[in-house]
Order: structure tokens, then sequence, then C-alpha cells
């Protein structure tokens, strides 16, 4: 049977501080930069699916009752969701605990997959910002996140994060564009992690 645990390289018992490293060395092995194979491109897709239930606490202690349930957890291309032993009658589906908690599992997913990066927190990246910036088309039907003009980012390898403009950073967002060309003199474009959403980033206050 394969875990989310599995996917990262870690026990179900890991804390959030190894569950964390075992992610980011997961993530530099597999960086389309370094590892350019198809095969890399779909181990990081699934490692990323991964560590949004896992690295989300809450998130994670839903996933985990899961597993102590006795459900068998199935990984997919889309949502993780746990596979039933059995048929059960209706009146037995809508009163098991383990389906109560797969309700809450699946509007989690939901939130977390509009949320977008904003926090400070290790979010999945493969990219740098860049004058040409790459569009993939698995991304183009991504929904537009809420405005970051005015915040500043910080990339780092295997994640990005918002932070403040007084602490380094990469840049300041000044404008959100359709593309690369609109972005004003003294900026460069630069695409969202997992989103077709384009930015144009400016030296921030802070920036190194």
């Amino acid at each position: 049977m394969t875990t989310l645990y599995d996917v990262i390289g870690v026990s179900q018992h890991a804390t959030a501080q190894e569950l964390r490293r075992a992610y980011r060395d997961r993530a530099r092995q597999l960086h389309p930069d370094l590892n350019p194979s198809a095969e890399a491109e779909e181990a990081i897709r699934r490692l990323n699916e991964a560590w949004k239930v896992l690295g989300d606490p809450v998130a994670r202690r839903s996933y985990d009752a899961i597993l102590d349930s006795g459900a068998t957890p199935v990984i997919r291309s889309g949502p993780v969701l746990p596979r039933r032993p059995a048929p059960v009658s209706l009146t037995e589906r809508v009163l098991r605990p383990s389906v109560i908690v797969l309700a809450v599992l699946g509007m989690i997913f939901v939130v977390t997959a509009y949320a977008g990066p904003h926090s400070t927190d290790d979010k999945p990246v493969t990219r740098t910002p860049t004058s040409s910036v790459r569009t993939s088309p698995e991304l183009t039907d991504s929904p537009p996140i809420s405005s970051l003009v005015g915040k500043c980012l910080l990339i780092q390898p295997g994640y990005d994060a918002v932070t403040s403009c007084s602490q380094p950073n990469n840049g300041q967002v000044v404008a959100e564009v359709a593309q690369v060309s609109q972005c004003p003199p003294g900026s460069a474009g630069y695409q969202l992690t997992g989103r077709a959403q384009l930015v144009c980033l400016a030296p921030g206050a802070g920036a190194r």
C-alpha cells in the first residue's frame, strides 16, 4: 500500500521538521533544472500533491484519521481518496465516521487548491523569476489568486513565500499582467508557483 508518507519518504510518525526536510530533499532531486525526465515531472507533481496534505497540520490530522480508520488511501492524479473496504447500505454510509472525515478532507483539498501562496510556509516551486516566462499547458486552467501587488516574494530552492519587504527578498510585486511584455520598466515577469498567473517583480527595499 502506497501512502502520501511513502511519496515523501518518511514514516507516518515523522515530526513536522523531519517531514519538511524530506520534502525539500526530494524536491531538489526532482527539480526540472536538474532532472528533466518525464518520470521526474510526474514524480514531483505527486510529491507536491502529498505535501499539500501533509504540510498542512489540519489536513495531515484528517489524513491520519483516515489511515487509522482502516481505509486504504489510493494515490491518483487528482485528490487522494480512501477506498471503502466493502459496499455498505446508504444508512451506514451516512452514519459511518470515516465518511464524515472524508467529507472534511475533501473540503480541505478545495480550500488548499484555491488559496494559493499566502504565507511564509513552504510551497512547491519549480521556476525562478525571469524576463522570459514559460507557461506550462497544465497550468492554464488554474484560477487566479487574490492580489499580491505591493507584497514581496522570497524564492528558495523547493518553495517560495510572501515575506516582509523590509526582510531579504527577491522582489516586490508591482503588477499582475497577462503577458511579460506588459511589465513596467525595471521589473521582471514571474509565473506564480503552480499557476498560469503572471506578476511583475521589482527590487524591494530588502531585496538581495
